[in-house]
């Protein structure tokens, strides 16, 4: 046989090598693609495509992405001998609206959270022209109480403009200006039944109550409604992501977040909203003491990978 002949056959067996590798390849593409459950392969794709001897592994690697949310969290409380009763919390993904809780009914102690809705009932005055952010507002001796920037600026009989007081109140968690503002609405009760329009979950007695208490699956709601509504509330999203940087949620990773904090004798507590490729809410009332704030940007990490399919990574 002539050398051309023979170069002409080795190249058309060469390029039907060839062609049979794509066409293999493609068809394990396709077949692994078929067995992917929430970008994780299944074990049985993985034995059967590269043997038996990665079996384990696969198995291992599958049971991990499948095991649920409530699930993750769970084992990281049982590991870390931390008692759910100790730890609410209310989770949802802002884009399929799933939701994971744990005791999210129970009425806690809600410390500096309830400044949340709060503050979006005075944005609502604002947007509908009932107040302005220069509305004037007297600082009285029952409005007094420790922590925050307003007690020191001004004192009592002092009118205060209504956007410091709500800057003061998101920010730096001002108690001043959170009393200010709930007494001009009327009162706790008042203020209570005002923020019940954020959830259309009905409410226990006891969350009407002068306790300062609210329970997770309702400030679950509030934080859906404010993604919803978020050009009605720019300003306050702005607010909240200058709240508290590199604690609570922010403890352990730092994609953008949106949080109001709440600290009070043992409860360390957070509302906030994660945002990213797959953003979600987040509300944790913790009774943990010091170790709350930690443990709160731990559970978070764990939501974050859970949610993106990676863990966080610390920018470059």
């Amino acid at each position: 046989m002539k050398k051309g002949k023979r170069r002409k056959i080795r190249r058309s067996i060469l390029f039907l090598l060839i062609g049979s590798l794509v066409v293999i390849a493609a068809l394990v593409g396709i077949r692994m693609w078929g067995d992917e459950e929430d970008g994780m392969l299944s074990a049985k794709t993985l034995a059967s495509t590269y043997g038996e001897g990665l079996m384990e592994d696969a198995q291992l690697l599958s049971s991990q992405k499948q095991q649920g949310l409530d699930e993750r969290i769970q084992a990281y409380l049982t590991a870390n001998g931390i008692s759910p009763a100790s730890v609410q919390y209310s989770i949802e993904d802002l884009t399929t609206h799933e939701r994971f809780t744990n005791d999210a009914q129970m009425n806690v102690t809600a410390a500096s959270v309830y400044k949340l809705p709060l503050a979006m009932l005075y944005y609502e005055k604002i947007a509908e022209g009932e107040v302005s952010e220069q509305t004037l507002y007297t600082y009285e001796a029952s409005h007094y109480e420790q922590g925050g920037p307003i007690s020191l600026r001004y004192s009592v009989g002092d009118q205060i403009e209504l956007g410091e007081l709500l800057e003061a109140l998101i920010i730096e968690s001002d108690n001043t200006a959170g009393h200010i503002l709930y007494e001009n609405l009327g009162g706790w009760p008042a203020f209570k039944q005002a923020i019940t329009k954020y959830s259309d979950t009905p409410q226990s007695d006891e969350f009407f109550s002068y306790d300062n208490v609210l329970n997770a699956d309702y400030v679950g709601d509030v934080l859906g409604y404010l993604y919803a509504h978020e050009e009605e509330y720019a300003q306050l999203i702005d607010d909240l992501k200058e709240a508290m940087p590199g604690e609570y949620l922010e403890s352990v990773i730092q994609p953008e977040t949106a949080q109001k904090y709440g600290l009070y004798d043992v409860y360390r507590n957070v509302a906030g909203i994660v945002y990213g490729e797959h953003p979600y809410s987040i509300a944790i009332f913790s009774s943990l003491g010091e170790s709350g704030s930690r443990v709160i940007g731990e559970i978070n990490a764990i939501c974050y990978e859970y949610f993106n399919g990676v863990s966080w990574e610390v920018p470059a």
